[in-house]
């Protein structure tokens, strides 16, 4: 797992059932907003969901929320 991944687990887990939205996630992981022209944020949680989840199309822990951003479900 990569630092930035590892970031952005801790950033879930001690905000379990919160919707973050991209701009939350961004100034996290990197201390800016987010850009609409970067997919960062997108990459990150895509190979978080990959190395975390049995079945990353079909995510229980990392839930995209549409419209609003992801959140992280304990189950």
């Amino acid at each position: 797992m990569t630092t930035t991944e590892f970031d952005l687990l801790t950033l879930f887990a001690g905000r379990p059932n919160e919707t973050l939205n991209r701009d939350q996630i961004s100034l996290h992981l990197r201390g800016t907003e987010w850009e609409a022209v970067s997919r960062s944020v997108d990459a990150v949680m895509s190979r978080l969901r990959q190395k975390l989840e049995d079945d990353p199309k079909h995510p229980r822990f990392f839930r995209t929320i549409w419209g609003t951003g992801s959140m992280f479900t304990k189950q």
